[in-house]
């Protein structure tokens, strides 16, 4: 079934958002929004430290729940791994849900401006 969520499209859009968000986490919802047609829902992050821990604004959460069935949570990492902290784990398992989580680091950011640069 995650195989099946997550495609190259909705990878792409978690780096951007991710991108934008950096240096504080990126997070949402991946939303079903009609058979098996994905949507990834960006949310607010108001956590305390939003560079360290994610917590998805409450409107934004529910705006995206109104959009469809809820089918996974997915969050940015910074400069640090993909790999599920302890909070995650926790978070993942109450919830019932898929987690995704992407790394994005400053190094990812600029040589991606490196890239846009050559092409220009």
């Amino acid at each position: 079934m995650i195989k099946d969520m997550m495609n190259a499209d909705l990878y792409r859009s978690m780096q951007l958002a991710a991108i934008e968000a950096y240096p504080s986490e990126a997070c949402g919802l991946l939303v079903n929004k009609q058979g098996n047609k994905y949507e990834l829902i960006l949310c607010r992050n108001v956590a305390d430290d939003p560079v360290n821990f994610f917590v998805m604004d409450a409107d934004d959460q529910i705006a995206g729940e109104m959009q469809g069935d809820v089918v996974g949570v997915w969050h940015s990492h910074t400069d640090g791994t993909n790999k599920a902290s302890d909070a995650d784990i926790a978070g993942c398992e109450s919830s019932e849900l898929p987690w995704y989580i992407i790394n994005i680091t400053k190094i990812i950011i600029l040589m991606l401006i490196a890239i846009i640069l050559l092409v220009m």
